[in-house]
């Protein structure tokens, strides 16, 4: 019986080629199914139209932009699986004529009404096809504007919470600890010797070679205060990536210690250096006013990289305020908070934790440069500083010690990278364990989640204060709720743009106009798959080239990598493709308990029969490689490149 029935007149040739492309589009921001092309040609199916379910089997793809066929149509099984990453509950037949112009959908569900309200607007050649309670629902999720009270600035807030603080300890490195009032006076003493060895340096570009220490954070207000951008530059760097960024930011000075000068004298020379330790910073001279407004550029970070060259993300100081104000909130940040600073400089989570602590009066934990890849020095650093509040990569918390052992640590957050669920369930007993989610252009996170474990998705939250989050398609129109889509971001912490490179930065941040918002607004594109939930809470699906199609069939590696993370014996799991030309689904896992050689062959057949009961032949590994731990980039990232080669 055919529920209902839409029709348009005077199709011509160019209006249907502009209708196959528009549904085309729908069909991939619905993900009805796997495959690129989700067109059906076939007599034998239109028997089907008549019949009380359309459980079929696939017969024939075409393109049916170029298909010639007079009548084609689209057939979605009853059997799919909402929770599906690739599919949707939706058991409907399509069927569109060429020569009557007549669209025929037949379906026995409620789940179809936002289709063909978007069905519809499509063939009205309307630019958007939401309906009104989508609208209404995607204008709440992003109703996010929040005052935070002055100041805006990051130097001006720090000064703030200073006087609020003074005898509070605000930093403790690896060899002292000092207090907010001292930490403020050491600043400023930087401030002064900045003004009076270079003379106005506003607007200028200050590059930041200093370990983690006191001195590193005292730099870094000394530097906002005097109205310049700071360029960190992290010691774990090769010397190759120090050039490219000296080479990029082309800073007006350098401000290092003597390790970093020693152990980059090459890519310094006949650079403008000033030493950390030349500066009097036992003397306190007349403190300088901060002329620093909240659109002033703050940092600029350079992304990591690994195989193109890396791009200065321009971050300004009100996206940082904002984040603070709204990480205190959401993390409950106190003066009696010990938060760790985990990652090195370079990498902008440790943004995250030294302005999280420092403008919100807690105490800010440095541990030595390196830590992030060390986890035995990272577990007892942990227990030894009593740290309650930590910032951590899923790559790096999968080699640390039972999450039972860090009694102290109530809250943890996991940023960087998808986080398996079994490694989730295993830290977020005895915590508060949040799953974080931001890129780099959007100063750091624009959004937590507080982890359920008993919630089959694992959501990264709902947008924070003064952000928007837009799940769009191909076309920049927004899909429905519960539909697959590229995340965009909008808000107060979206980066002014990449240094040097308009190019990008004009394909990466487009200006948007969407029925839910008011006018047109800047936009970041984070080239993340992502899904509405009913409840605003937003599912996190990876990268779209995360993908991996292998044999023209497309696999989900996250979807084998839980399941194999299910079997016993198993810590944890990463499956990639071979780039070799007979392509190979290859499975890396690191064990519980040790194997011999034979014990791991008999592990990795029975391993492989239980994936077979579970999931398409195609998607079981060839092989199964055992490694003792996974290495780690200096970001805390678990790194591909340098895995053992399959045989």
């Amino acid at each position: 019986m055919i529920d209902e029935v839409v029709s348009f007149e005077n199709l011509g040739a160019n209006n249907f080629s502009h209708l196959m492309s528009g549904l085309s589009n729908l069909l991939k921001s619905y993900k009805l199914l796997e495959d690129e092309t989700f067109f059906l040609s076939d007599e034998s199916s239109f028997s089907l139209q008549n019949k009380d379910t359309c459980s079929v089997t696939r017969i024939n793809t075409v393109d049916l932009a170029k298909s010639s066929a007079d009548n084609l149509c689209i057939i979605i099984p009853d059997e799919m699986s909402f929770n599906d990453i690739n599919e949707i509950i939706l058991s409907a037949y399509l069927k569109i004529n060429k020569k009557t112009g007549v669209v025929n959908f037949i379906s026995k569900t409620e789940r179809y009404k936002s289709f063909m309200s978007h069905l519809k607007c499509i063939l009205n050649n309307d630019a958007f096809y939401l309906t009104s309670e989508e609208l209404t629902l995607l204008k709440k999720f992003n109703d996010t504007h929040k005052n935070y009270p002055e100041p805006h600035t990051i130097d001006q807030l720090f000064d703030q919470v200073c006087q609020v603080y003074p005898d509070h300890i605000a930093v403790a490195d690896s060899q002292n600890q000092i207090s907010y009032k001292n930490l403020n006076d050491l600043s400023h003493s930087i401030s002064s010797f900045l003004v009076n060895s270079l003379g106005n340096v506003k607007g200028k570009r200050i590059a930041l070679g200093i370990s983690k220490s006191i001195n590193l954070i005292a730099s870094l207000f000394g530097v906002l205060r005097v109205g310049s951008t700071y360029v960190p530059l992290s010691s774990t760097y090769p010397s190759d990536r120090i050039n490219i960024i000296l080479e990029e930011a082309q800073p007006y000075v350098i401000l290092c210690d003597k390790a970093f000068y020693e152990q980059n004298k090459e890519a310094l020379n006949d650079k403008k250096i000033l030493m950390i330790e030349d500066i009097p910073l036992a003397s306190f001279p007349e403190k300088i006013s901060s002329s620093t407004r909240s659109d002033d550029l703050a940092y600029i970070i350079f992304t990591s990289g690994t195989t193109n060259r890396p791009k200065g993300v321009m971050i300004n100081h009100k996206g940082i305020v904002n984040l603070a104000h709204t990480a205190a909130e959401l993390c409950s940040i106190k003066p009696e908070s010990r938060i760790l600073c985990f990652a090195h400089m370079g990498f902008d989570a440790s943004a995250w934790d030294i302005y999280c602590a420092l403008l919100n009066g807690a105490t800010l934990y440095l541990p030595k440069d390196g830590i992030h890849t060390k986890a035995g020095e990272l577990a007892s650093y942990l227990l030894e500083h009593k740290i309650n509040m930590a910032t951590l990569t899923p790559g790096i918390l999968s080699q640390l010690p039972d999450g039972n052992l860090f009694q102290n640590l109530k809250t943890l957050v996991v940023i960087g990278e998808r986080c398996q669920k079994k490694t989730m369930n295993e830290w977020a007993m005895n915590r508060i364990l949040m799953n974080g989610y931001g890129p780099t252009e959007a100063t750091i996170a624009t959004s937590l989640a507080i982890y359920d474990r008993t919630k089959s998705e694992i959501c990264i939250g709902k947008p924070f204060y003064n952000y928007q989050v837009h799940i769009l398609d191909d076309q920049k129109r927004p899909v429905g709720i519960g539909f697959v889509g590229e995340m965009w971001i909008s808000g107060v912490g979206v980066a002014r743009g990449y240094l040097n490179n308009e190019e990008l930065a004009e394909s990466n941040f487009s200006k948007l106009q969407l029925p839910y918002m008011d006018g047109f607004f800047k936009a970041f594109r984070t080239g993340d798959m992502a899904r509405w939930t009913q409840d605003g809470e937003i599912e996190f699906l990876g990268r779209d080239d995360d993908q991996i199609k292998i044999k023209g069939v497309t696999v989900n590696p996250n979807e084998i990598e839980n399941l194999i993370n299910e079997y016993p014996n198993i810590k944890r799991s990463l499956v990639t493709l071979t780039e070799e030309e007979n392509e190979k689904l290859i499975a890396y896992v690191t064990i519980e308990n040790m194997l011999n050689s034979d014990e791991f062959l008999q592990f990795t057949h029975l391993l492989k029969e239980f994936l077979k009961k579970l999931v398409h032949p195609l998607m079981v590994p060839e092989e199964i490689i055992k490694v003792e731990s996974f290495p780690l980039t200096y970001n805390g990232k678990i790194n591909k490149n340098i895995l053992p080669k399959p045989s």
